[in-house]
């Protein structure tokens, strides 16, 4: 069987890299080369399973990326440098280590600086219960006394009858009507303060 005869045409050729000059077919190629070149990014992610950052700015200024697992975590180690990687490897050092006795000794001194701040945080929080504790009594006690203001910072809120809530409207006009430097009354046709 013959070759089926080739007339005209030249096939794919190699272009020349340069930058093109006509503004509209400069952002088309953008467009088209940006699909390509996230594509073949996200392509190395998944065949490989590597962690890829891809990012780029179009002619205007607009930013545009791809990241596996996310950019900022691959941005992230790639400023972290080789301490990332090294980090690693130390921690798998470490952990020989321990297996086999040694470092144990920092072990502990670390586990020992968390178990410390892990206390104080305790602490913190238990503070911050009991002052939670008796800020809600103090409330309860003005609520009971019949503080119409404290009633207000009920957590139920949202559930005051009808005349709770005139009266807080009330209250809250006042308020409008005492910061008021000059009331100002609009008309239809002029801005005009009266």
């Amino acid at each position: 069987m013959a070759a089926p005869n080739r007339r005209g045409g030249s096939g794919r050729k190699k272009i020349v890299i340069r930058r093109i000059e006509q503004e509209d077919a400069r952002f088309v190629c953008y467009s088209k080369r940006r699909q390509g070149f996230f594509s073949k990014a996200t392509d190395l992610a998944v065949l490989t399973g590597a962690q890829v950052a891809a990012l780029a700015f179009s002619p205007r200024g607009r930013a545009f990326s791809f990241g596996h697992p996310s950019v900022d975590s691959v941005v992230e180690r790639f400023l972290a440098g080789e301490a990332a990687g090294a980090g690693a490897r130390e921690e798998g050092a470490a952990d020989d280590r321990l297996l086999a006795g040694e470092g144990a000794a920092g072990e502990d001194e670390k586990l020992e600086k968390l178990q410390q701040e892990f206390d104080e945080l305790r602490t913190e929080l238990a503070e911050l219960k009991k002052r939670t504790k008796r800020t809600d009594k103090a409330m309860a006690k003005e609520r009971s006394a019949g503080d119409q203001i404290a009633a207000w910072f009920d957590p139920k809120a949202r559930d005051m009858g009808d005349e709770d809530m005139a009266a807080f409207f009330a209250a809250l006009m006042q308020m409008k009507d005492a910061s008021a430097i000059a009331p100002t009354r609009f008309c239809s046709r002029r801005c005009t303060p009266t």
